[in-house]
């Protein structure tokens, strides 16, 4: 997505009618809505993506698999579909997608004057395929792949190894919480 528009939210995430574009909702620290998406597989290990060096915020650092914002008029799922396939090139059937929350964040970006705000739509997909087959859209990912939960989670505990991920903070260890548990109740 360009720097096309977005619905602009009030501080409870309802649409206040307004729309800017998306430069100007980050520039001015409005609410609006972004969709994340987690993919991990049955062998207990994480989908990550390495931002392109191009990228505006946090360029070369590792983050989850896909993500983005909703434009204005345009559907949470239709969002989440457009992303998924724009950076790595799946289409997968939404039945199959499990969204777990809606996660109010107030996040300052490192260069920037004002505050990230968001509502973001938070989704996990369990998909065992390879991640060397997928087509990544360069100028947003660098490269994608697998890596195990238990050495994701002790990388994030280790200030030094921490520093090559987005800082997510306790964001990522609920989500680990999350796919630990989806693993075990699928797969005793």
């Amino acid at each position: 997505m360009t720097d096309e528009k977005v619905a602009v939210l009030d501080k409870n995430g309802v649409p206040s009618g307004e729309e800017k574009l998306k430069s100007a909702v980050h520039k001015e620290g409005l609410f609006h809505w972004s969709v994340h998406l987690w993919i991990y597989n049955t062998k207990e290990e994480i989908l990550l993506q390495k931002r392109a060096s191009t990228k505006n915020i946090f360029p070369g650092l590792w983050d989850m698999a896909a993500a983005g914002h909703v434009a204005a008029k345009e559907s949470i799922e239709d969002a989440l579909d457009r992303e998924l396939f724009e950076e790595l090139g799946l289409k997968i059937e939404r039945d199959k997608i499990k969204k777990i929350e809606v996660r109010k964040t107030g996040n300052v970006v490192p260069g920037w004057q004002h505050p990230h705000n968001e509502f973001v739509h938070v989704y996990l997909l369990r998909w065992d395929g390879n991640a060397n087959e997928l087509i990544i859209q360069k100028s947003e990912v660098e490269k994608v792949t697998f890596i195990p939960l238990n050495k994701f989670e002790a990388e994030l505990k280790d200030p030094k190894k921490s520093k090559k991920y987005v800082p997510h903070n306790q964001y990522y260890f609920d989500i680990i919480k999350e796919i630990k548990n989806d693993l075990l109740q699928n797969h005793p």
